[in-house]
């Protein structure tokens, strides 16, 4: 089974080569390994060239910047693996990576195979460790799994279920679909519609990406812009789900308002803005669904009738 392997590079020159040399030593040898450099103006793009020199199975494209989805998007294109995994230029897998997800995978008949990961604490020398599951998990039903994360179960599945790299997924899943360009929280928009794709998820709880943080990356600071960016693409988890004919659409429309709402609460601070005007008649709805659904709890629709009530929010 060859696995796609796209990786995303822009302006990572510090941490390409941990990046790229930790596939290169993959156990797992079938591999293409899709180095996209998305127009860094560092030393990236040699990286990608020199690697690509001394080994055939990369895969080097040069392209102009677009972010992070046009690198991706690029990738899918040319990719022709038997399945597909992602992974940012600034992170790292550790040399069984490919290995278990592929055995995992094959063992199970699952569509998607994921594993947990690790990450540094900036400023520190230290490492915290996730696993969304004790033990190899088979989801013989998406759905369950698309639960578990939007209610964060035992308060570890959310980060790592939701984003796209820690995963290997069967190639034809993502036929026809590509990430939205110019969007932040690029996940989030493709994730609900990649997994009502597939018949079965296997995670398994090694911990084995290494997700790197970093104090000035996109995601790590907070701020209107990315308060405005989450919240769009949350929203577009709304507007799929309220379109599905699925039989479970209700409950996990429920459960995905509940997060979002949840999340619009906590930054009331930016609702004063064009955009919260903008925001508030689709917050009241929410907050309306959740009063009447049957799928959340008399304590959750309490909070909403006084905490985080529409008039509270938007005031």
């Amino acid at each position: 089974m060859k696995v796609s392997v796209i990786v995303a590079l822009y302006n990572v020159k510090d941490y390409a080569d941990e990046c790229i040399e930790s596939l290169i030593k993959q156990t797992y040898k079938d591999l293409e390994i899709i180095l996209v450099d998305d127009g860094s103006k560092d030393e990236t793009s040699a990286i990608v060239d020199k690697w690509a020199a001394q080994d055939d199975r990369i895969k080097p494209i040069h392209q102009a910047n677009g972010g992070l989805s046009a690198a991706r998007n690029t990738g899918m294109k040319v990719a022709t693996g038997d399945c597909i995994a992602f992974i940012d230029g600034d992170d790292s897998v550790k040399p069984e990576y490919f290995e278990v997800l592929v055995k995992n995978m094959e063992s199970t008949r699952a569509d998607i195979a994921g594993v947990g990961r690790y990450e540094n604490v900036p400023g520190e020398d230290t490492f915290k460790y996730f696993s969304m599951v004790d033990s190899l998990t088979v989801y013989d039903d998406p759905r369950d799994y698309m639960y578990d994360i939007y209610s964060d179960k035992d308060k570890r599945f959310f980060q790592s279920g939701i984003v796209v790299w820690g995963k290997i997924y069967k190639k034809e899943i993502w036929d026809g679909i590509e990430f939205p360009v110019g969007r932040n929280n690029e996940d989030s928009w493709v994730f609900p519609k990649i997994m009502t794709r597939c018949h079965k998820i296997a995670i398994s709880p090694d911990q084995l990406y290494f997700y790197r943080k970093r104090s000035g990356s996109i995601m790590s600071n907070v701020n209107e812009k990315l308060v405005f960016s989450k919240i769009d693409s949350w929203m577009s988890q709304i507007d799929f789900w309220r379109k599905s004919k699925d039989s479970r659409a209700e409950e996990l429309l429920s459960i995905v308002e509940k997060y979002i709402c949840h999340y619009i609460y906590i930054n009331a601070e930016y609702m004063k803005s064009d955009y919260g005007k903008k925001l508030k008649p689709e917050y009241k709805a929410m907050v309306s669904h959740i009063l009447k659904t049957k799928y959340l709890s008399f304590k959750t629709k309490i909070k909403y009738l006084t905490f985080a009530r529409t008039s509270k929010v938007f005031n």
